[in-house]
């Protein structure tokens, strides 16, 4: 289980990573940021409200990533459209909002977005 992590370092080429984005879109499931814009789901909830809401939880289970479990929509079934949904996101950019928990190439708004909801399995 990958419980919590800090401050990475990534590497990727120009087609896969926009340093401009991956800096600068809002931060899913992060309490705080200090130079970014973030959000979460205890916030607006009172002085307890970080620890009454669930944690998100990822797994690693022989070559597989689990990206949030606890999600209801499966995002890697084959019945999702490929189509905008409600927020105006394909289902690729809906993945990559979930395993990056920002997004990193896609250039849409990226403020009051609700990727809490989804979950995906990939197989590495």
């Amino acid at each position: 289980m990958l419980f919590s992590r800090a401050g990475v370092r990534v590497r990727g080429g120009a087609e896969i990573l926009r340093k401009d984005v991956a800096e600068a879109s809002t931060l899913y499931w992060a309490y705080r940021r200090k130079n970014r814009p973030h959000q979460d789901l205890s916030h607006g909830w009172g002085s307890n409200s970080q620890w009454r809401t669930a944690f998100r939880r990822d797994y690693r289970v022989g070559h597989a990533f689990h990206y949030n479990v606890d999600g209801r929509c499966d995002l890697g079934a084959p019945e999702p459209a490929t189509e905008d949904g409600e927020d105006g996101l394909t289902r690729e950019e809906r993945i990559e909002l979930l395993t990056y928990r920002c997004f990193v190439s896609t250039t849409k708004p990226h403020h009051d977005l609700w990727p809490y909801d989804d979950r995906i399995r990939i197989e590495t």
